[in-house]
């Protein structure tokens, strides 16, 4: 890996990686990271990519391990645009058509900044895997309501009431039982991962703004998904995985949602459904891969 420093206007900083390929790169590709995960991640996962001679990037969001400044759903955004402004200038300066793959979070945190005013990207398509187009697909907002309402008397909070209650300061969301509740919940749902009552994976909580990332779910205002257009000339593909429990994709009504959501940003998507879990694994993990690279081949010949 070789590592990268992407500044903010704040003073702050991003850190990223490439990982090239032994031969001339003919691609750069652009992957955001995933919540608790270093840059590295991402690139590992994608490792193929380098056999097929194109170069990845990814980085960490603020308040994980080595980029300063602290998480929030807002800053993950914003993040993922400066990074994005960098790649796009520096695949510019290296002569190289710029691609984007995205997963489960980092698809929301790309997809935000392609709006009628920020669609300022040389991007030559767009793919996903497993990826969300609503959060709400992975935490349910009224077990997520229940759980951060432990202790508080009277009816069950709304998703509106219970913001509200946060920002009177009815709940103290560093109230050690409230802590340990969601902690519990989100290691049910993520059972592989590292979550303790202070870190979710690499995340460590005192680095986050919990405060503005819980209000920021609730309202729901950090991803506007009719302010989200993708313009017909970029290719879009979405692989969802038939084996993909965290998002309930083995329900038909699910995966009909997921595809109504997914084309209300992109009309012209071509999906494909494919033997992955989650987080990739299954029978066509290498193939999703070797069909990500055969795209971008497909996209680049055609406008080159």
């Amino acid at each position: 890996f070789e590592s990268a420093v992407i500044p903010l206007t704040n003073e702050e900083q991003l850190y990223g990686v490439f990982l090239r390929p032994n031969l001339d790169p003919v691609r750069l590709v652009f992957i955001p990271p995933l919540v608790g995960s270093t840059a590295e991640l991402q690139a590992t996962t994608f490792r193929y990519f380098a056999q097929r001679a194109t170069q990845i990037f990814s980085f960490e969001y603020r308040g994980h391990s080595r980029s300063s400044g602290v998480f929030s759903l807002k800053n993950s955004v914003e993040d993922t645009r400066s990074a994005l402004a960098w790649i796009n200038q520096y695949a510019k300066d290296e002569n190289l058509p710029l691609h984007t793959v995205s997963t489960c979070y980092g698809t929301l945190t790309l997809l935000a900044n392609f709006t009628s005013t920020r669609n300022q990207y040389d991007v030559k398509s767009i793919s996903t895997v497993s990826g969300l187009f609503s959060i709400d697909y992975v935490i349910d907002p009224e077990k997520f309501a229940s759980i951060l309402s432990t202790g508080v008397e009277g009816e069950e909070p709304t998703r509106e009431s219970l913001a509200g209650m946060i920002r009177n300061g009815t709940i103290n969301l560093t109230d050690t039982k409230i802590l340990s509740a969601f902690g519990h919940y989100l290691k049910h749902l993520f059972p592989e991962l590292h979550i303790g009552d202070n870190n979710f994976e690499q995340l460590r909580y005192e680095r986050s703004d919990r405060r503005a990332t819980v209000l920021q779910f609730l309202v729901n205002d950090f991803f506007e998904t009719g302010k989200v257009t993708i313009p017909k000339g970029i290719p879009v593909n979405i692989f969802h995985g038939k084996c993909d429990t965290v998002i309930s994709l083995v329900d038909e009504a699910t995966r009909e949602r997921y595809i109504s959501d997914a084309r209300k940003i992109a009309p012209h998507a071509e999906f494909h459904v494919v033997d992955i879990d989650h987080f990739g694994r299954g029978k066509d993990t290498k193939e999703v891969a070797k069909t990500l690279c055969d795209i971008m081949d497909k996209v680049d010949a055609t406008k080159s």
